[in-house]
């Protein structure tokens, strides 16, 4: 034991800190303290590898290939003190604004790495009642604990001591990384594009802290396909990508995963989660990738994989549904935090509002899990015989789901209590959106529905030339949404006036759109069966068919949705790659 006043675990982190080949430390100051914030918490009969300090020879051979040793969830830096969390019956509470970038994400390494102020806030305690169900007093349920001085001064030195680690590392690493940067290998099996770097890092500094680009803003929910637990699919927070550079985007990186991807990518704390098919298998993997450069931090099988469900990631978690089995992954290293059953194969991306993760099965039953720890909350069958592939919304308490029975269900989000049905013609298994008390659908009938979230009632329809798989996204009083007609449609979202609306604009594109739309800073993302991913100035065009503002190729049909994240557009394709645009220089 080389710091006798810490635990082994916490020793282990700071020598690894302080490693003699900057290869083995932490790439960030954010894996850093996470890992930190993770030791503190280990066991201390935990046996770990000693890592070598910075000058001193190597004390063992590292594995030749060595996982990451972080947790998820940065506590290194200051963060507001939380708040009560509101019951999932509860009006959503209001995005808290994060750290700026630079903060979060200082790099340690001469090796490239894109700022990302997407850190979630740990979720907050639920508000202590009494028998009268009013708040009780902290202080009256739990007796203070009086620490000797002593422990408040080993404390102290042991907080001036990482300080001083931190500074220290900070300075070995750059007087190694001057002779060591030149050697550093690219990643295997990813292709970038090159001398995009220095200019993309520069930007991400520069624009970190007026942008307070956070994708994943919202303290209680955390970030899934859709971007939120409405499912708006607009990310408000992209100020680096706009109507004015769009058209010069082009390829950051590529990686090959070898099976079709049809889910949503998921961008959370610096990197992107996203599932796919495995080599001639219905396998499904779990990818993390880095958000900037495309390197493969961790790969995990996790059973059946069902196109088009996405990951939601929340407070160092990944949750994703499979073969009757819900899964929360670890968000840094992949491993299993627990698992939850269902009935039936989860084809649904979970959905997450205040603790509570809630999916749709094929046995035609809803479920809400306890977030933490998977525990089963309630379950209830919604439509007997029917499989769920539409993935639930939540909005005011209620969440919104719909089904192959072709009805779109209301329930209350605390106890599963039907509150509403509404039928249309066809199966459902576009997502619902819901904005301003109106709840948006797409069904099999070809038609985009628009129903009061009150009380069920439809208050217009819109018909497209075939079915509608594509999930709606509402912006600015509009909403969108893709049909297998090959046209995208853009609808005024308050209606005609009328129970049969026209669009005000439309697009063609070459095939069926299965995609879904995403909006960011004006501009509307979107893919095609024709293997295009597209973008469209999401305000119109002046004329009721529009043309694009950029396009770029893949190598099959695009059926993922595709999510837009600090300067970045990231999207998967059937030929088995996830792919990422990004604007050099900006």
């Amino acid at each position: 034991e080389k710091i006798p006043t810490i635990s082994p675990a916490v020793e282990h982190v700071v020598l690894r800190a302080l490693a003699k080949d900057f290869q083995q430390r932490f790439a960030t100051i954010r894996d850093f303290a996470e890992a930190l914030e993770e030791a503190s918490h280990a066991q201390e009969n935990v046996t770990l590898p000693a890592w070598p300090l910075s000058g001193q020879p190597a004390l063992n051979t590292l594995p030749a290939q060595q996982g990451s040793q972080t947790v998820e969830n940065a506590t290194l830096l200051a963060r507001p003190l939380p708040q009560a969390a509101s019951s999932p019956l509860s009006p959503q509470p209001v995005l808290n604004p994060l750290l700026a970038q630079e903060q979060l994400d200082s790099p340690l390494t001469g090796d490239y790495k894109v700022s990302y102020a997407n850190a979630a806030p740990k979720q907050s305690m639920q508000t202590v009642t009494g028998p009268d169900h009013t708040p009780k007093s902290i202080s009256s349920i739990v007796k203070p604990i009086h620490q000797p001085r002593s422990l408040f001064r080993g404390k102290a030195m042991l907080l001036i001591g990482l300080a001083l680690i931190i500074v220290m590392g900070s300075v070995a690493f750059l007087l190694s990384s001057l002779n060591n940067h030149s050697n550093a290998k690219p990643p295997v099996n990813i292709q970038s594009t090159p001398n995009i770097h220095a200019s993309a890092t520069a930007s991400f500094r520069a624009t970190a802290s007026a942008a307070a680009n956070a994708y994943n803003a919202a303290t209680n929910h955390g970030v899934m396909p859709g971007f939120d637990a409405q499912h708006t699919r607009v990310n408000p927070f992209e100020k680096v990508l706009s109507l004015t550079n769009v058209s010069h985007l082009v390829q950051a990186w590529k990686v090959s995963t070898g099976g079709p991807i049809g889910s949503v990518p998921t961008v959370a704390n610096g990197r992107v989660y996203v599932s796919a098919a495995g080599r001639g298998s219905n396998e499904g993997n779990m990818y993390a990738l880095d958000a900037g450069t495309g390197h493969v931090d961790w790969v995990k099988p996790y059973g059946t994989y069902y196109n088009g469900a996405g990951p939601t990631a929340a407070n160092g978690t990944i949750y994703i549904g499979s073969d009757k089995i819900l899964y929360a992954l670890r968000a840094v290293t992949g491993d299993s935090r627990w698992t939850g059953t269902t009935g039936g194969g989860i084809g649904t991306t979970p959905t997450l509002v205040n603790g509570v993760i809630y999916v749709g099965s094929d046995d035609g039953k809803l479920s809400a899990f306890n977030a933490s720890n998977g525990g089963e909350l309630w379950t209830v069958s919604i439509s007997t015989g029917h499989s769920i592939r539409s993935s639930p919304a939540v909005a005011n308490g209620i969440v919104y789901i719909g089904s192959d029975d072709g009805k779109l269900y209301a329930v209350e989000a605390g106890s599963g209590r039907g509150i509403w049905t509404t039928p249309t013609k066809g199966e459902i298994r576009s997502s619902p959106a819901v904005v301003n008390g109106i709840v948006y659908v797409g069904s099999y009938d070809g038609k985009l529905y628009a129903i009061n979230a009150e009380t069920g009632k439809v208050l217009w329809t819109a018909s497209t030339g075939k079915s509608i798989f594509s999930s709606p996204a509402v912006a600015d009083g509009v909403v969108y949404v893709g049909s297998n007609d090959n046209k995208l449609y853009a609808f005024k979202a308050s209606g005609c006036g009328n129970p049969s609306c026209q669009p005000i604009w439309t697009a063609s594109t070459g095939a069926s759109i299965i995609s879904s739309p995403t909006i960011a800073n004006g501009v509307l993302y979107i893919g095609s069966d024709d293997k295009k991913l597209y973008a469209f100035k999401a305000s119109g065009c002046g004329s009721t068919s529009c043309q694009p503002l950029w396009t770029a190729s893949t190598g099959d049909r695009i059926r993922s949705s595709p999510t837009v994240a600090n300067g970045f557009v990231y999207v998967g394709s059937e030929d088995g790659t996830i792919y990422a645009f990004h604007v050099p220089g900006t």
